[in-house]
């Protein structure tokens, strides 16, 4: 498994291949987190709670804060006090899904 970082994005791969994503982007200052996806091949591995480390180790070293629009996000954010730090919790962003497929 690897985790890789690109423009608003961190990917997930297994054997070469993506197994999942997260998607943010930037807004005042803040960091939105608007998608997570993992294969369903995937799922029950714990692939998206490595995808949202990754996030929040990236706002962390920006010292800044995250407004979960990703539902995923959200509930894990609810869930885990380790994530309290990062949550914007104060924020005119309705939470709602954004999904996507991956590539084939």
């Amino acid at each position: 498994m690897e985790l890789i970082r690109s423009d608003k994005k961190v990917t997930l791969l297994v054997d070469g291949k993506e197994a999942g994503r997260i998607t943010y982007y930037e807004e005042k200052g803040k960091l939105v987190v608007d998608s997570t996806f993992v294969d369903p091949v995937h799922r029950g591995k714990d692939f998206g709670l490595k995808l949202v480390d990754e996030v929040v180790d990236i706002a962390r070293s920006m010292n800044t804060t995250i407004i979960p629009v990703c539902p995923y996000v959200e509930k894990v954010f609810l869930r885990y006090e380790k994530y309290h730090d990062v949550h914007e919790k104060k924020h005119d962003k309705g939470v709602s899904c954004n999904v996507s497929k991956m590539k084939e």
